[in-house]
């Protein structure tokens, strides 16, 4: 347990050191199009207007975790607080069947499309 506990840490902070480097980067719709890099930055009513409600969230705080699964794949959100909202700050993609991070997203949009 408290190995996963320092796992999450890292991955909190790598996540932030990315938000970091692209903080000049307008944010894009192309999450839209299935380009899961554009989720980062995205709002919470953002994600689930894209995506619908997550099927697992887990508070650590600063970070909410928004966890998607389906047969094809895990998606993983990490949201952070700022100055009006919490947004995407690091995604991470979980595959048995090695689907792509974009085809990934493509399965989540779909089935929020068809709910």
């Amino acid at each position: 347990m408290r190995g996963l506990r320092i796992l999450m840490c890292v991955c909190a902070g790598i996540g932030l050191a990315a938000c970091t480097a692209n903080e000049d980067r307008p944010v894009t719709n192309r999450a839209d199009a299935g380009e899961i890099a554009a989720l980062k930055g995205l709002s919470a009513i953002q994600v689930k207007d894209m995506l619908g409600p997550p099927s697992f969230t887990r508070r650590d705080k600063p970070a909410e975790i928004w966890q998607y699964r389906n047969d094809l794949c895990i998606l993983d959100l990490f949201l952070y607080p700022d100055a009006k909202n919490q947004t995407v700050a690091h995604y991470a993609v979980r595959s048995p069947r090695h689907a792509s991070d974009n085809a990934c997203l493509e399965s989540f949009q779909v089935a929020a499309k068809g709910q």
